[in-house]
């Protein structure tokens, strides 16, 4: 369960599997404002509060919680962190194929911590070794592959 949120709203907001096609997308957007007016709401945050804290304008959130605005995967990652709720909770409250729509690891690490780009060629370069210590090619990976079943 979403800390702040009722069981009754994540059933009310959950919905079937995203597809990509506008009314669905359009309707994605509606799903995904009204969890961040929730959220925001249970954290008693103001619009401004939030922005600030997410690191993004204020008419981002306020077009986002209207479903004016779909936010891209950079941009709810800052608001989830912001919330203090998992990326991979909302997007699945909201529809969304979170493996299919996670940014790469050097934008996650860039937008969460702010790293610059240099910093990231290190963690890319760290990826790579991690999974081929794991037998995994870092180039031929895909999400999921390599996990224990």
């Amino acid at each position: 369960m979403i800390y702040g949120l009722s069981e009754a709203a994540q059933s009310s907001l959950a919905g079937s599997d995203y597809v990509n096609d506008a009314s669905e997308e359009t309707h994605s957007a509606s799903r995904a404002g009204d969890l961040l007016r929730q959220l925001r709401e249970a954290e008693g945050l103001s619009f401004g509060k939030l922005a600030k804290k997410a690191g993004v304008a204020k008419s981002t959130v306020l077009r986002a919680e209207q479903g004016h605005y779909v936010p891209t995967t950079e941009v709810l990652i800052r608001l989830c962190n912001a919330l203090d709720v998992s990326y991979g909770d909302l997007a699945e409250l909201v529809g969304f194929d979170a493996a299919k729509s996670l940014p790469e690891p050097a934008v996650y690490f860039r937008t969460k911590y702010g790293l610059p780009p240099a910093a990231t060629v290190h963690l890319e370069q760290e990826f790579a070794r991690v999974a081929r210590a794991y037998g995994i090619d870092p180039d031929q990976a895909g999400p999921g592959e390599g996990e224990d079943e």
